[in-house]
């Protein structure tokens, strides 16, 4: 029997790859790729397993798409939370990783691509619960910080020393966490 975290991850590759095949510029963080995660229903469950692990990758930072990517290339999805226990789990492993994180913030996969103001998981397209979310005093406030674009913010960073969230371009370059579910 396939496992739910590979079924999850195949679903993931296929949507990149789809999305990709529709359009070469895809993981330049281009409309097609915003337009497939914001529609998707996805089949997977998002329960809360003990043996999640969460990676910070060594790879440079990249935008969201890239991230996500990424992720998928090497076999894991890019981090969601569906619990307050995973939740102090992603807070241990970034705290673990950096030492003075002050204003330095990682990409997570939750993102309102498909609807404003709805936050779901890149993986499972799940709703964002409530009790998970830590968002940052007058976040998320979808900012459009460049007015020279249309884009305004919708993906998520969490910010390592504070550990709260806030939404930001999907375009600007993060570092990010991965996570994968150890083979059974």
């Amino acid at each position: 029997m396939v496992s739910r975290a590979i079924l999850a991850s195949m679903l993931l590759g296929l949507v990149v790859a789809q999305a990709h095949a529709q359009s070469p510029g895809l993981i330049s963080g281009d409309r097609n790729i915003k337009e497939f995660l914001g529609r998707r229903n996805c089949l997977c469950s998002c329960n809360a397993m003990k043996d999640k692990q969460f990676y910070i990758t060594m790879r440079d930072p990249a935008d969201w798409y890239t991230a996500v990517s990424y992720c998928t290339s090497i076999g894991m999805e890019i981090a969601e939370v569906c619990s307050t226990s995973e939740l102090r789990a992603l807070q241990q492993t970034m705290q673990e990783e950096e030492n003075s994180g002050e204003g330095l913030y990682y990409w997570i996969g939750a993102n309102d691509l498909g609807k404003n103001g709805t936050y779901r998981w890149a993986l499972t397209g799940r709703p964002v619960e409530e009790e998970v979310q830590q968002w940052a005093e007058g976040e998320p406030n979808n900012a459009q910080p460049n007015s020279d674009r249309e884009e305004t913010e919708h993906c998520v960073g969490v910010e390592v020393s504070s550990q709260k969230w806030n939404d930001f371009l999907c375009s600007e370059e993060k570092k990010f966490v991965c996570q994968r579910y150890p083979d059974n």
